[in-house]
Formats: C-alpha cells, sequence, structure tokens
C-alpha cells in the first residue's frame, strides 16, 4: 500500500548497508518508523527531507508491518533552527519529548500541527527558546487528556486558599491539605506556588500558540514551571531524563512574569 503524507522527522539513525531509519511523526498515520533510501553524500533534495526537524511530503511504501520510504520532498526544513544554540537545544529537547509522549501508528492530527508551529515559532525567535517549550508542554498536556487541576484542590475541591502544587496527586492543594499530606509523605512532590504561576500556566493553556512567539517568561519562574512539568511528566508518564534534558539553560528577560520578548 502506497501513501502520501505530510510528515516531520523527529529521529534519524544509521543502519546497516549505510542505510537511515527514520522515526517521522505523520499526519494521516501519526508517529512511524521508516526504513530510508541509502546515505548520500551529497545534498539532494531526498536526503534534506530525511533530517531531523524537517518538514516534508512523504511518499511510503507499506509491506506487512514495515514502512519503507520510496521518496522525500522538503517543505520546510527550518534551517534556521540550529543557527543558535538556544534554538537547537529546546526545539531539540521537544522533539525528543514529543517522539516518546506518541504511541506508534496513531494519528495526532492536532498535536503534530502543534509541532509543526513551534518549530515555525522557534526558527524565528531570537532568544528566551524556553518560554515556547513550556508552552508546547502544558497544551500537548491538554491534548493528552492528563493536564493537572489547577482551579481548585484535588484533595477536598476547595477552590480558595490554593497554595501548593502536587505532582503525585495531579494539581493544586489548599493550604490544610499541602499541610496534612507533607506531614503523612516522607517523600512528596510538593511545590509551594503563589497565585502568578497559576496565572501563567493556565494563560499558556488557553492562549493561541502563536501568540508565544513574541512573548518571554522571566527566568525564575520558567525554572520554577519547568521543574513542575518534568517532575509531572516522569511521575505520570514516565518520561524522565531525556538526552537532550541536561543541555538545556534558560536566559534572563528583564520583565517580572510574562512579557513580550526583548
Amino acid at each position: 500500500m502506497r501513501t502520501e503524507t505530510e510528515g516531520i522527522v523527529l529521529r534519524q539513525t544509521k543502519t546497516a548497508g549505510n542505510r537511515l531509519m527514520l522515526e517521522i511523526f505523520t499526519r494521516e498515520l501519526g508517529k512511524i518508523g521508516v526504513g530510508s533510501f541509502p546515505v548520500n553524500r551529497k545534498k539532494t533534495k531526498s536526503s534534506l527531507a530525511v533530517q531531523p526537524f524537517t518538514y516534508g511530503e512523504y511518499y511510503i511504501n507499506k509491506k506487512r508491518d514495515f514502512y519503507d520510504l520510496e521518496k522525500a520532498e522538503v517543505i520546510s526544513s527550518f534551517y534556521g533552527i540550529g543557527e543558535k544554540l538556544d534554538r537547537f537545544v529546546n526545539a531539540s529537547y521537544i522533539m525528543e519529548l514529543t517522539d516518546k509522549l506518541l504511541p506508534e501508528d496513531v494519528a495526532q492530527p492536532e498535536i503534530f500541527d502543534l509541532l509543526r508551529e513551534f518549530l515555525e515559532l522557534t526558527e524565528h525567535r531570537s532568544d528566551k527558546t524556553i518560554t515556547l517549550c513550556l508552552a508546547y508542554e502544558i497544551r500537548i498536556l491538554s491534548m493528552l487528556g492528563v493536564f493537572p487541576e489547577i482551579d481548585r484542590c484535588v484533595s477536598c475541591g476547595r477552590e480558595h486558599d490554593l497554595s501548593c502544587f502536587s505532582v503525585e496527586d495531579g494539581g493544586m492543594l489548599c493550604s490544610d491539605c499541602a499541610s496534612k499530606i507533607k506531614r503523612d509523605r516522607r517523600h512528596s512532590l510538593i511545590f509551594n506556588i503563589d497565585f502568578d504561576i497559576v496565572r501563567i500556566v493556565r494563560y499558556f493553556q488557553e492562549t493561541p500558540f502563536k501568540t508565544f512567539g513574541k512573548v518571554a517568561l522571566n527566568s525564575d519562574k520558567a525554572a520554577l514551571i519547568d521543574r513542575m512539568l518534568k517532575e509531572y511528566f516522569a511521575y505520570h508518564l514516565g518520561i524522565e531524563n531525556l538526552k537532550s534534558e541536561s543541555m538545556q539553560h534558560f536566559e534572563t528577560a528583564n520583565d517580572p512574569g510574562v512579557g513580550q520578548e526583548s
């Protein structure tokens, strides 16, 4: 069966015979492993289309449970991502995270569009791309149906006096419940946070994603939200210690919370 589909190359691995094994996130088929043609040292259109970050048109032939790439054409290479370390490191993290989150052979068009938009915005971002990463992570949790409860206490349902975020319980805790849980648990993943952090997370969840091309988040707040999200992904989805994670860094913004990119 021959299929033509849009896709984004998440990962590329060299195999025996100088061939490539690609992990492609396609619009129609979801994430699939695809065997590619032999590596050509010359930069042809097809060889450029199998590079990580590339958004392209892929002509795929399925034989039983195996996908083989017949032809590929570049729609956008997102070449600019590799021109700055900040862009490259944070985009690499999002690609690796997405690869780990997605099941094989399940179409996820909403996440596909989110990833494509993330790459487009990252390519043209001058700095502070960590803000785009956090917005992407928050949005993908919503799309996967595992977004934490931030409007009320996950333990008692109270909608006021919310002072802590519990990774294990999956959302906010009021002061009374947080104190009780801290007493009862020897090791608890509970973060003391203020309303401003909740406001930022909700803003990231509800605002059109293209807005974040110009939004910059204060480095301290970005670092806290990043820690919370990484612990949440690890505890609830089993995703931790990604290779690209250790390379991430935060650039300081001058604003106290969310503001326009400087």
